[in-house]
Parts: structure tokens; C-alpha cells; sequence
């Protein structure tokens, strides 16, 4: 769908839309996860006062920007990541670490799809795109819940969380998720996960504030590629897609949010540049 401030308001052809991300998707290093966020990115847009110019996109892919580009093609869609991989050609784009970047131009909007949890220090992330932003620019973020319906039976019966991690080879303690058969790359680097009212709490810290507030699920009715030809494949994904939809924002498989920065972030807050073990 391209989108212009005019037909933003305009109905969505889901069908068409993941085909389109199917599409993006082809070629790629590693998959486009949870599709449903860029659904719910188009009904964000609904909450902005304009169309963005400048859009960044931090730890996008060769995918994302086509997706983003086509989406709003009166926007430039710059790619952030620090692997030459995920990029495939693409321009324009800045190399750097999500963690801790600094832009010479700032950005009406700046996306962190799927990336907070797999970072050591997400507060590094947060300020950066803080800092990146124009006065008056958005911030979109998609990324797991910790406190999602799944996690909390999970953990009531003493079973391993569905979305954070600590092998990244294995995934250990829950007979439920897809075994793995030791293959690394399947299992994702999960280990910043946050709760639905945690991350609220910590992007306030920063300048920014919630405008808009939804929750997707991973669930598709096909393979699911993580990085390079690795597969596995999601149980039960159409109950899981329907399930969703019915639960409060607080029990959804992931969290989305549309933040406005309405405050400042000072230089160097949130930014660790060595272990906290070294302070």
C-alpha cells in the first residue's frame, strides 16, 4: 500500500500486503519476522501529524527498506545496521551500532522493529534514536513481551519462556517449542525482553511518549526462516493468530508501540560503551 497523508485512512488489503513482505523477504540473510507489525504499522500512521520525510530504519534489512520505501514513497528510508548482510546493495544507508549512533541529519521517523530485545544495553538504543529524532519525530517499536498469556502458563508450571533465551543453541526446559536439534541460528539471541508496562516506563525515560499502542503474534501458517536456510517451523499458528487478536495489549505476543518525542535526552545518557562489570 503506498501511503500518502490523504489515503492513510484508507482500508488495508491484508492478503496483499503479506505478500508483498513474502516478497521483500526473498533473497534475503535473515527472515522478516512477525509480519503482522507492518499491518500495524500502516494504522500507527493514523497517529502522526504528517507524513514523514526522513525515515530511519535501525537494524532493517535489504527487506524492510523495500517494504518502507514502497510504503511511503514520498519518504527517504535509510537503512542502519552495522553487517554489510543484511544490506544486499541497498541504499542509502549508515553503518553503525544500534547500541550507540549518532546521525549528522535528524529523522521525522525512526523505526526499532525486532531489535531491543537482541541488544546487551536497549537503554543505548533508545537514547540513540531519541537523539536522531526532529523535534516533534516518531518513534515505532515492535518486540516481544515478556508478560505475554503463553510466558505466564509457562512460568506458573516452572517451563522455559517462549521468546527469551538463554542458550542460543538449544531450546531447553519447555517440550512445547520446536526443537532445534542444536543447530545455532535457529534459536534467537533474545535477552532484553520487556513487559508491556516496563517498556512503556523506560522509552518515558528518554523523551518519548506513547501515542498509539497494539500487539501483534508470530504465528503464520508457514515455514519460518531465521537466518540463512534455516527453518522450523511455528505450532499452531492459526490459533494463535486469532487468539491474539481477542487478548488485552498486555497478553500479546509482541508489543507495538508509536512514540512522539516530546522531551529531551541528554548527550551520553543510556550509553554504555564497555561491561557494566568495568564501572
Amino acid at each position: 500500500m503506498k501511503m500518502t497523508w490523504d489515503t492513510r485512512n484508507a482500508r488495508v488489503d491484508t492478503d496483499a500486503e503479506l505478500v508483498f513482505l513474502a516478497d521483500c523477504e526473498t533473497g534475503g540473510h535473515t527472515h522478516i519476522s512477525a509480519k503482522k507489525r507492518f499491518l500495524q504499522f500502516l494504522r500507527a500512521m493514523r497517529s502522526m501529524h504528517a507524513m514523514p520525510k526522513k525515515v530511519l530504519d535501525v537494524g532493517g534489512n535489504k527487506g524492510t527498506g523495500r517494504w518502507f520505501s514502497a510504503t511511503l514513497p514520498s519518504s527517504t528510508v535509510t537503512i542502519l545496521n552495522a553487517s554489510p548482510k543484511e544490506l544486499h546493495g541497498y541504499k542509502p544507508f549508515l553503518k553503525g551500532d544500534a547500541s550507540d549512533f549518532k546521525t549528522k541529519d535528524k529523522f521525522d521517523l525512526i523505526i526499532l522493529g525486532e531489535l531491543l530485545e537482541h541488544v546487551y544495553n536497549p537503554d543505548g538504543v533508545i537514547a540513540s534514536a531519541s537523539r536522531a529524532l526532529a523535534p516533534g519525530g516518531y518513534v515505532y517499536i515492535t518486540t516481544p513481551n515478556l508478560a505475554c498469556i503463553y510466558n505466564r502458563v509457562f512460568l506458573a508450571f516452572g517451563l522455559s519462556l517462549m521468546n527469551y533465551f538463554p542458550s542460543i543453541r538449544y531450546r531447553a526446559g519447555n517440550r512445547f517449542l520446536e526443537d532445534t536439534n542444536g543447530v545455532f541460528g535457529i534459536v534467537p539471541d533474545h535477552k532484553s525482553v520487556f513487559t508491556y508496562g516496563a517498556l512503556r516506563e523506560v522509552i518515558g525515560h528518554y523523551g518519548l511518549s506513547v501515542v498509539y499502542a497494539d500487539g501483534y503474534d508470530y504465528g503464520r501458517k508457514e515455514p519460518f526462516r531465521t537466518v540463512g536456510d534455516r527453518y522450523y517451523k511455528i505450532p499452531a499458528s492459526g490459533f494463535r493468530s486469532r487468539l491474539n487478536d481477542m487478548l488485552p495489549v498486555g497478553l500479546r505476543e509482541g508489543i507495538t508501540l508509536l512514540c512522539k518525542k516530546t522531551g529531551e535526552c541528554k548527550p551520553g545518557e543510556g550509553i554504555l560503551t564497555h561491561s557494566v562489570w568495568d564501572l
